[in-house]
């Protein structure tokens, strides 16, 4: 799928971040939603062209796209996750 296709089809999801998810491999939803919002996040910053961006918004976009859920509703347990695993991130590199 081009980029400009997934940004259409994943909330949450514009036509930046759809290029680099596309660069990563993750082309359609499904491979998307098969491997979940960390391991495409680790994906992204490995081969898809994002160069180590440590923000957790970032995360709540690809949590988003996945579930189908505006960015804002995702849980705020969910959210608290998301940014632990950004925090252990940032501290393993």
């Amino acid at each position: 799928m081009k980029p400009e296709a997934l940004a259409k089809v994943l909330r949450n999801i514009g036509p930046v971040c759809s290029k680099h998810l596309v660069q990563a491999g993750l082309d359609t939803p499904e491979k998307l939603k098969k491997i979940g919002t960390e391991e495409a996040y680790l994906q992204l910053i490995g081969k898809g062209g994002l160069k180590c961006c440590f923000n957790s918004a970032y995360l709540y976009a690809l949590e988003g796209a996945i579930t189908d859920t505006d960015w804002k509703a995702i849980p705020e347990s969910r959210k608290m996750e998301l940014k632990q695993f950004m925090s252990d991130l940032k501290q393993s590199l």
